[in-house]
């Protein structure tokens, strides 16, 4: 006879009644009318934009399933769902695996910093949406605010707004040496072996030490940076 199909937990293919009913007294060829079941449906609800706990608690309000979960990179919060299968508004068997796409932060590769002054750095970090991180600056003979390392190195893949930090040269400085006392040329031999030039030189009168410095800037001790002038007074 005919057959209907029922949602029913009874598993597919059960018969859940029939007509005429058990046990009635019919005649032979009677068409029986037969009632199968069929897996109880439910329509997957829409979850994207909504976070992964959030989805965890809407699929087991309608008796479905947290199947497999992929990544995308996104803007979206991470965790956000971006996509899903099935899609939403689609009925589907209780019970149904529904498989996730979620949003992981969007990354960049670091670039390479190293040998950049500081402003072509900030325009490079910026360009590649990651942060200036701490600063430290090094006595190096490099060109004054040149970058000397970085970290995280250059071509490691970071979240964006990650903070790079970096050191920068300083030029290196030496102890201003005691040069009083000796002969100009004297002088100028040690200022050279310490890297150090010769600034203004003055003459002054004296009866005595002709020749030799009497004076100089800046005093001795003094850290100053190499390439520094020194003033030197000769008595004359």
């Amino acid at each position: 006879g005919l057959v209907r199909r029922e949602e029913s937990r009874q598993p597919e293919g059960t018969v859940l009644s029939q007509a005429p009913a058990a046990g009635d007294r019919v005649v032979i060829e009677t068409a029986v009318t037969l009632v199968i079941a069929t897996p109880v449906t439910v329509v997957v609800p829409d979850l994207v934009g909504q976070d992964v706990v959030a989805v965890d608690t809407l699929l087991r309000a309608t008796e479905l399933r947290r199947g497999g979960t992929s990544t995308q990179e996104s803007r979206e919060t991470e965790g956000t769902v971006l996509s899903h299968e099935p899609a939403a508004r689609r009925r589907v068997a209780v019970e149904t695996d529904v498989d996730l796409v979620v949003a992981t932060p969007v990354t960049v590769l670091v670039p390479d910093l190293v040998g950049l002054d500081e402003t072509t750095v900030a325009a490079l970090l910026q360009d590649t949406e990651l942060t200036r991180g701490t600063v430290d600056r090094k006595e190096s003979r490099q060109t004054a605010g040149t970058v000397l390392a970085q970290a995280p190195p250059a071509g490691t893949r970071v979240i964006i707004t990650t903070p790079v930090a970096f050191a920068v040269a300083r030029p290196a400085t030496v102890v201003m040496p005691d040069v009083s006392g000796l002969t100009e040329a004297a002088a100028l031999d040690l200022l050279d072996q310490y890297e150090l030039g010769l600034g203004i030189l003055a003459n002054r009168e004296s009866p005595i030490d002709i020749g030799r410095v009497l004076e100089q800037w800046p005093a001795v001790g003094i850290r100053v940076d190499i390439g520094t002038g020194v003033d030197l007074v000769v008595a004359a």
